[in-house]
């Protein structure tokens, strides 16, 4: 893999893992690919955002991906050929930047942002996304995982919790289901509780 033109901030692979895409501190993103070699070669190279790349991630079925960056812009831009990119934000972005892009079920993908809120979008037509915004605090990632049969939405946050949203067939938000704390967290609270033998525990394992 050739060398990047300045710090690296974000990667992602498409799902053949043939092509990869990586973004800078300089909002410079880079193709690369390896679809008719046996290493990794730079295909297109050009500035997409004004400042840091801070989340990347192709679409499961095009050579198409999305970018988001410190310049609070969602692209969308194709693989192959000179990279010109598509505003696919418009009026329906974050207040804040981007931290992570998820596919959801159907036809939607999420956005996660340090503002507190994530975003359901769809793939297939340009409606304004819908927001989520209670029980979300700062993204710091996303994930989508079935459990029981059923798609969630899983919110990493900066204050080291794991919150789980359910979803609908259609990748609509549901309710908060689970919230899972960090150690730490956890230690806090039962250091909080009356009964020694709980606070004895937290010690333990802080230890």
């Amino acid at each position: 893999l050739g060398a990047l033109p300045d710090a690296g901030t974000a990667l992602a692979s498409d799902p053949t893992g043939r092509w990869l895409v990586a973004g800078t501190q300089k909002g410079i993103v880079s193709v690369f690919e390896c679809e008719e070699k046996d290493e990794f070669l730079l295909s297109e190279s050009a500035k997409l955002h004004e400042g840091a790349v801070t989340a990347l991630l192709f679409e499961p079925e095009e050579l198409r991906f999305l970018s988001a960056g410190a310049d609070l812009k969602l692209l969308l831009t194709h693989a192959r050929g000179k990279l010109e990119p598509e505003d696919r934000g418009r009026g329906g972005m974050h207040e804040d930047i981007v931290t992570s892009i998820a596919h959801g079920p159907g036809e939607r993908f999420f956005t996660g942002s340090r503002d507190g809120t994530c975003k359901n979008w769809s793939r297939s037509d340009r409606t304004r996304p819908s927001t989520q915004s209670e029980g979300v605090v700062s993204v710091v990632g996303l994930a989508v995982l079935e459990i029981h049969a059923r798609p969630h939405l899983v919110v990493a946050g900066h204050d080291s919790t794991l919150r789980f949203f359910l979803l609908d067939a259609a990748g609509k938000f549901g309710p908060a289901v689970h919230r899972l704390h960090g150690a730490l967290a956890g230690a806090r609270h039962e250091l909080s509780e009356r009964e020694p033998t709980r606070r004895e525990s937290a010690l333990k394992k802080l230890a």
